[in-house]
């Protein structure tokens, strides 16, 4: 995993010494994502300059530096990522003639460039990554994202220059970029504790989207985007044309795709280990990771001192039926104490998932023992294992069996309440979910931490729904489908994978995902509904498969996710950390403070309704005092 970043100076006022120093600058800002080794690569006849910060995992050697150049001198890259086929790649490729200097994916993915174009080989790449590729001959720059989102690609034009980064504090590093906050994604974050793509919460700044490639002439100060996968076709294709086999069937093709996803990112340089949280996940990943190498397996978890939130003697008890070489951390408040001041810098743009502190902790955890770690982040979305589904669903029910008369009757009392309070969020939350249309209006109605988000953000406008939520009814007619596919192109995407990213990268960890490998998506769509929800059990398939390897006692346990006690810490140890920035809210005029000090007093008297947006609103306030941006209006 690495770093990347660029810009290019359509002017080209720069020459080569201003050049290296700007981009030099920019990509030393990178330095926790690639702390082995950088490099930069500028060419001031077309004002172009690529920085590249190294975490070296294939090729420990100096034939693995980037920025790299492909063999018939066409084409610059900084590449972020890991190919895991490269190797049948290579194969492929000499057939044609291709020779190789190092052993590295990097080398690989130009050469395949070089051969079948930059669409034809992403179609072909089975990996995580993003990249910027300049075309020497075209004069053109061509970035890139994997599949599903997991490396981070942020891009946008800033006066005469287009410029781009793994992360933002890199883009903050240009000279000629003025960061402006964006009010509307800043409304977004609220609502969701994270901001969508394509949002930033930078005017004029986007996140490239997942399976997308962008085409960029300068000269033009044109941006193209063009799609190479599509998350949805896979899904609707899956859904519409569901495997007839039997439950045996199913489990047999999922243990063996899995088998072949963990074998597939075993592939390092360097030592590597899973994370083990004890849930049907991770445990699923590190069985097959000891399957294939057995004893040599390392395993990380934390635990708290708050049994209830504590899951760490069932990730102790897998470890030791398999025999793991197994780490376990206990986590106290100091430290969360000491976690607290460095999330500002780790997520880089407002983040406020709570279980981004035992992310980070466990990330630290690790990277003191190996480089890689595989995680099973993707059970949840893919196989119906969160609770909310059938909560939603339910509730539903119960909505539905009102005449929407009467329910729009009830909403039309709510509203002027909910005018005259805006602070109070469950006012217009109530009035929205009277109006629900159907059981997935409502499940995305109650996934929003903050309903009324525009009143916390002085000046800001709803941004409109996602691509995923619009389409969501063409992908299936069942509700249980479609809020699996919303999670899995917005949650999952925006906030699982993003938060994974930001937390291991700030520990220059490498961290890979085989319940995300696209073979075993499409499987997972294929797979009919009702052996991922039998007998109403979450996940039931993906459960039926682990049984192949660990007894039922060890995974027969209620769902707890990586549950974190925020209350009590933030009427604790966090709480004056938590005033201190509550009161610099009143000192800038991007949030309403009396909506801030209502939320805050309502937390404090015990209603933990508000936690989530007390969280968002921390979150946010550290990550403003920690890069002092400058506010204003705006549209991205």
């Amino acid at each position: 995993m690495c770093g990347i970043v660029g810009f290019i100076n359509v002017q080209k006022k720069w020459g080569k010494d201003q050049l290296d120093q700007h981009i030099q600058r920019m990509t030393q800002t990178l330095a926790h994502r690639g702390p082995d080794s950088s490099g930069i690569w500028t060419d001031p006849d077309s004002g172009i300059a690529l920085g590249h910060a190294r975490l070296a995992i294939l090729d420990l050697s100096p034939k693995g530096h980037q920025p790299m150049q492909s063999q018939n001198g066409k084409y610059i890259i900084t590449y972020n990522g890991e190919i895991y086929n490269y190797k049948e790649l290579t194969k492929e490729l000499q057939q044609f003639g291709a020779h190789f200097y190092g052993s590295s994916d990097t080398e690989v993915l130009l050469e395949a460039i070089t051969q079948w174009g930059v669409v034809n080989t992403l179609k072909k790449c089975n990996g995580m990554f993003s990249f910027a590729l300049w075309s020497k001959e075209e004069r053109k720059l061509i970035i890139a994202r994997d599949r599903m989102g997991k490396k981070p690609l942020y891009y946008g034009w800033s006066k005469k220059s287009f410029i781009f980064s793994s992360e933002l504090q890199a883009l903050r590093a240009f000279p000629d970029f003025y960061p402006e906050i964006n009010r509307d994604a800043l409304a977004a974050y609220f609502r969701h504790s994270y901001i969508p793509t394509p949002y930033s919460i930078y005017t004029g700044i986007n996140k490239l989207e997942a399976g997308c490639i962008a085409i960029i002439t300068p000269e033009k100060k044109r941006t193209e985007i063009q799609p190479y996968w599509s998350l949805q076709a896979t899904a609707q294709h899956g859904i519409s044309h569901p495997l007839d086999i039997s439950e045996k069937e199913a489990i047999d093709l999922l243990d063996d795709q899995i088998k072949k996803s963990v074998e597939l990112r075993l592939v390092s340089d360097v030592p590597l280990g899973a994370f083990l949280s004890g849930g049907i996940d991770s445990s699923t990943v590190v069985a097959q990771m000891h399957r294939l190498i057995g004893n040599k397996t390392k395993t990380f978890t934390i635990g708290y001192e708050e049994k209830r939130f504590n899951e760490a003697p069932f990730a102790r008890a897998i470890a030791k039926y398999l025999g793991t070489e197994h780490t376990e951390l206990q986590v106290k408040a100091d430290d969360v104490l000491n976690t607290i001041p460095t999330l500002a810098n780790v997520y880089d743009e407002p983040f406020a998932d709570v279980s981004q502190l035992p992310t980070y902790i466990v990330c630290k955890l690790a990277r003191q023992t190996v480089t890689v770690s595989l995680s099973g982040d993707g059970g949840d979305e893919l196989f119906c294992g969160y609770d909310r589904y059938f909560s939603a669903l339910k509730k539903w029910d119960r909505i539905a069996s009102i005449p929407f008369g009467l329910r729009k009757c009830g909403s039309d009392l709510l509203h002027p309440a909910s005018k005259l309070f805006p602070e109070n969020d469950w006012l217009s939350r109530s009035a929205a979910l009277l109006k629900c249309q159907n059981a997935t209006n409502l499940f995305l109605l109650r996934s929003e931490r903050m309903h009324n988000a525009e009143t916390l953000v002085c000046d800001s406008q709803r941004l409109p729904p996602s691509k995923h939520q619009l389409s969501a009814g063409e992908i299936s007619k069942n509700p249980l489908e479609q809020m699996m596919f919303i999670d899995t192109a917005g949650w999952l995407m925006d906030d699982i994978l993003v938060k994974m990213d930001r937390a291991s990268m700030a520990n220059s960890l490498e961290v890979r995902n085989p319940l995300l490998d696209p073979d075993f998506i499409a499987l997972a769509f294929s797979i009919p509904l009702q052996l991922k929800t039998k007998d109403s059990q979450r996940k039931y398939i993906l459960k039926q498969s682990l049984l192949r390897h660990l007894p039922k006692e060890l995974i027969e346990r209620p769902k707890r996710g990586f549950a974190v006690p925020i209350s009590d810490w933030l009427r604790g140890p966090l709480k004056d950390w938590a005033e201190h920035l509550i009161q610099i809210s009143s000192d800038q005029d991007m949030l309403n403070h009396k909506t801030v000090k209502w939320l805050w007093n309502q937390f404090q008297k015990g209603n933990n309704r508000y936690r989530m947006a007390i969280w968002s609103i921390l979150m946010f306030l550290a990550w403003e005092e920690q890069n002092n941006t400058r506010m204003s209006n705006g549209e991205n």
